[in-house]
């Protein structure tokens, strides 16, 4: 049992909190269309699209990313990762696309 639980930790850490791998999310920026781009640790660009399982709070902001049909990627952003005030137009527009995605829904 900890041998699993060991390899996990490790990459983990690996992907997550160093972003040594290539696939490591670099950076994320927001498009006019309502699509994200995600640039990864090894140069590749790729589009993505905002989950409803996307979390938002003061404290932290953890944006799950769609980029394939059956991939998804998670970028976790503590409140002191960003400044105070790009950090809080963040969690504005995260809850204005996550309403309107859900009366989109309701609609249909």
């Amino acid at each position: 049992m900890i041998l699993p639980v060991g390899a996990s930790l490790v990459y983990q850490l690996y992907v997550q909190v160093l972003r040594r791998a290539p696939w490591s999310i670099r950076s994320v920026l927001w498009q006019p269309d309502g699509t994200w781009r995600i640039n990864l640790t090894s140069g590749r660009e790729r589009e993505a699209t905002l989950s409803p399982s996307t979390f938002v709070s003061v404290p932290l902001v953890v944006l799950n990313l769609r980029v394939r049909p059956m991939r998804y990627r998670a970028l976790a952003l503590f409140s002191d990762a960003l400044d105070p005030d790009q950090h809080r137009r963040l969690r504005q527009r995260l809850r204005i696309e996550g309403a309107g995605r859900d009366q989109d829904a309701a609609q249909t």
